[in-house]
């Protein structure tokens, strides 16, 4: 449980309250009085410190349904300009088999998906490599080219592409 921010889609804000996000059920569990709550009012977005490096993260939820995913479903927000740079992260469960004879374990898998979404709203899921995210930008495709050449960008980091969708925003 951390302590962090939540935004109703009422627009009513609570701060300070422990939270939970379950990547499994992609839903965000409240801590009160000892007990562990849902919210009965849809969440538009919440703010959580990193566990690791204490970084406030932001996830927001409202966007277009992709498959596997509807428009509940919350995404990392990595830029928020007028392109976004989105990631959703899933935790899924399987099992496997085990050196027991008929015995299988639980395996937990992390998952990981990013997603640009366009100024125009259309919202597409992307592998981090050039010529992908360039296809999705549209327009002012050689000022890019030229930008990842001179600073000769991969694409491969969350970084580079947010460095990426800066320029591109500063050339709309």
């Amino acid at each position: 449980w951390m302590s962090g921010s939540v935004l109703l889609v009422t627009k009513e804000k609570i701060d300070s309250v422990f939270i939970k996000y379950n990547l499994y059920t992609d839903q965000l569990q409240v801590k009160v009085d000892e007990k562990e709550y849902e919210f009965s009012t849809d969440v538009r977005e919440f703010l959580l410190p990193d566990p690791v490096t204490g970084d406030i993260s932001l996830f927001r939820s409202g966007f277009i349904a992709v498959p596997g995913m509807n428009e509940r479903s919350f995404y990392k927000i990595l830029y928020d300009g007028k392109t976004k740079l989105l990631v959703k992260h899933k935790k899924l469960i399987g099992s496997e088999m085990t050196s027991t004879p008929g015995v299988k374990a639980r395996v937990f898998e992390d998952q990981k998906s990013y997603f640009i979404l366009s100024a125009s709203g259309k919202m597409e899921k992307i592998r981090k490599k050039n010529k992908e995210i360039l296809d999705l930008l549209e327009g002012k495709t050689d000022e890019l080219k030229k930008m990842i050449d001179a600073k000769k960008m991969k694409l491969a980091s969350d970084e580079e592409i947010i460095s990426l969708l800066e320029y591109y925003d500063s050339l709309k």
